[in-house]
């Protein structure tokens, strides 16, 4: 054999230094998934494979027998990924996967019968034996420890060669061909990272947990050798479906914490690499990393990356990093990063990081950062930073700055500048105030009350006969003939007039309406839709109010997409068993395969409803729908949510469309 040359020594340092700092800065790479451009005319495949491997910065293994060097190909692609391109080169009985700094091409077979296969696993330096090294067989996908050096795993007794993996943090990964029928002893020797290349010292990554599986309740729930594979297997596989009763008992097996799932049913708990789509479990869902879709859990969720969708859980959620969406708890929510969208509690919200959206709980709210939005809560707000909307909470709020609303219950603490309005029941505290400061706890009117009634927490009364306004609820005991609002929630057993608040209750309601993102009337309207339309065949939706004006929280689906939606109703009766319904609605559209947001949808669908008897109506209609496309880099790449639109066109980066369609709906009262 002779020496190789300069240049091929200078290009496999180049791919080694590569290797090294890629794992440095982004160990948890999939380099299928990495984007290069390539323009080869008339090479040998292991000519473009070398280049490939250059491009992307890891390494190729495979059996040299595989393929015929001989031919003559092209290969052109611009920023497509490594996958796509390996489609287009290797034949179809071949498959391939990325592990660690490498990947493994390998022929597809059945396994026949197995045999073990042991030996003795050292450093290659200090030839002390490695102890928790995880043994893959990539054609089985049976995975192992070794045990102060000594391993065992078993192989397949096939005409093709076996494909061993061997790695352990702060090392180099092995990978090691064993022939058919070969059962001598394999004896590995592993290179540390830190003495990878002289001059160039990489930190050695010890066996300790990541922050997320060094917590005790995912060490308590989830085997060692799980999290210890999970750490060790740079392995990375998306699959379509798991199901698993236990984290160490389920299709993914003991390499659940490599794998990243786009549908995840855990009957009592699961422990994966990552979602990408909808994942339900019965007591709990762990991923290592981030989720993006949605999370059902009867317990917890816990994530050790960010979380693009909803956590909903019936104690508590936790995120490791940033939260782009809604987290819905029992107890509480926890994110360790920024927040964007909602977090809604019973009792506690934390957030480590910028506030962009909301916080509902109903004990305390904290934000260790910027709160650009509103904290709300029945006791105490905290904003370490600045609060750029509003703090309405029960007891006391405290910021830096303030450049809304403050109102509570009794005590609001600005430390510098209040630029709008402080409500307090019994203290305001500000450096500079620009505007106004009103404060008082409560207001309790024992019979009737012919005035107004303004309070920063609540109002009591039993009849009112003007105006009932604060910043957290207003209870009138027997009748409101005026008006209700409130920050939060309105109480009235018979209303004349109007309720504005998040939440409203009364008994009945006789001329007037109640306004908000939810009300109740007892006597009112109450329905549930089921429904179908041109977009989305299979629709189920809430009503809540009084005929002239209802709430409509709906959700619905298709072959491709889901939507989540939001509506105002009412209802004008026109014939004793007539009426029309006039509705529009907002609808947020979500990819399900990918879980990824798609449109904007704005409808007005005006009907006839046609009362069959006290339980049942039916209602038909036309529609009118807008929508506003997701914005891409490429108008051009914008997908059309309707196809016989009147309407389509681009503006900037996202598509508009306008169509008329029409729905039918089945209601049951």
């Amino acid at each position: 054999m002779t020496a190789p040359s300069k240049a091929l020594l200078l290009k496999r340092l180049c791919l080694l230094c590569l290797g090294v700092m890629s794992f440095l800065s982004q160990a948890q790479r999939d380099h299928l998934d990495v984007r290069i451009s390539i323009d080869l005319k008339q090479v040998s495949l292991k000519t473009a494979l070398e280049n490939i491997e250059l491009k992307g910065g890891f390494y190729f293994s495979y059996n040299a027998d595989y393929f015929n060097y001989d031919s003559l190909i092209d290969v052109q692609a611009e920023q497509k990924t490594v996958k796509k391109i390996l489609n287009t080169l290797i034949p179809s009985t071949y498959s391939y996967k990325s592990i660690g700094q490498h990947i493994v091409i390998y022929r597809k077979g059945r396994i026949r019968e197995d045999y073990r296969i042991a030996g003795y696993i050292t450093d290659a330096f200090t030839a002390k034996p490695l102890h928790q090294v995880s043994v893959y067989n990539i054609g089985s996908q049976e995975v192992s420890l070794s045990q102060n050096g000594n391993y065992e795993i078993l192989v397949a007794a096939d005409k093709q060669k076996t494909i061993l993996s061997f790695s352990k943090k702060g090392y180099h990964d092995k990978i090691v061909y064993v022939d058919p029928g070969d059962e001598d002893l394999k004896n590995i020797a592993m290179v540390p990272l830190e003495n990878s290349i002289e001059g160039l010292t990489a930190k050695n990554i010890d066996s300790s947990y990541s922050t997320l599986e060094s917590r005790r309740l995912v060490r308590w729930v989830v085997p060692q050798n799980i999290i210890i594979n999970a750490n060790n297997l740079q392995l990375y596989q998306t699959r379509p479906f798991q199901l698993s009763f236990l984290p160490f008992l389920g299709t993914n097996g003991r390499l659940s914490g490599t794998v990243r799932n786009n549908f995840s049913l855990n009957i009592w708990g699961g422990y994966s690499h990552s979602l990408r789509g909808l994942e339900v479990g019965g007591i709990f869902n762990i991923n290592r990393k981030a989720a993006l879709g949605t999370q059902i859990a009867g317990f917890f969720n816990l994530n050790g990356g960010y979380t693009r969708g909803i956590q909903v859980a019936g104690f508590s959620n936790y995120s490791g990093e940033s939260t782009y969406g809604l987290q819905l708890a029992g107890m509480n929510n926890l994110t360790i990063g920024n927040m964007k969208g909602l977090q809604a509690a019973g009792f506690v919200n934390v957030l480590h990081g910028k506030m962009d959206g909301v916080q509902l709980s109903g004990f305390n709210n904290v934000s260790t950062y910027n709160v650009e939005g509103a904290q709300l809560t029945g006791f105490v707000n905290v904003a370490i930073q600045d609060v750029d909307l509003a703090q309405v909470s029960g007891f006391a709020n405290y910021a830096k700055n303030v450049n809304g609303l403050q109102a509570a219950g009794f005590a609001n603490i600005a430390l510098k500048d209040v630029n709008s309005l402080q409500v307090a029941g019994f203290l305001n505290l500000a450096q500079n105030v620009k505007y106004t400061q009103v404060a008082g706890f409560t207001n309790i009117s024992i019979y009737d009350n012919s005035g107004v009634q303004a309070a920063g927490f609540l109002n009591y009364a039993q009849k009112i006969k003007a105006l009932q306004i604060a910043g957290f609820a207003n209870i009138a005991l027997e009748e409101s003939k005026g008006a209700q609002i409130s920050g939060f929630f309105n109480y009235a057993k018979y209303a004349r007039g109007f309720q504005l608040a998040v939440f409203n209750y009364a008994d009945s309601i006789t001329s007037g309406i109640p306004i908000g993102l939810f009300s109740v009337v007892k006597n009112g309207l109450h329905r549930l839709e089921l429904s179908a339309d041109e977009l989305f065949p299979a629709n189920i939706a809430l009503k809540s109010g009084v005929p002239v004006f209802y709430n409509i929280l709906k959700a619905g689906l298709n072959q491709t997409d889901y939507h989540l939606t939001y509506g105002l109703g009412s209802s004008i009766s026109i014939a004793p068993r007539y009426s029309v319904n006039l509705t529009l609605t907002y609808s947020s559209i979500w990819s399900r395969q990918r879980s990824a947001y798609q449109a904007d949808l704005y409808r007005f669908m005006p009907g006839i409803n046609y009362r069959l008897n006290d339980k049942f109506s039916i209602t038909a209609g036309p529609s009118v729908s807008f929508a506003a496309g997701k914005p891409v880099q490429n108008a051009d790449l914008s997908r059309s949510l309707y196809s016989a639109a009147f309407f389509d066109d681009f503006e900037g980066q996202r598509r508009l469309q306008m169509w008329a369609g029409g729905f039918l709906a089945f209601d049951i009262f």
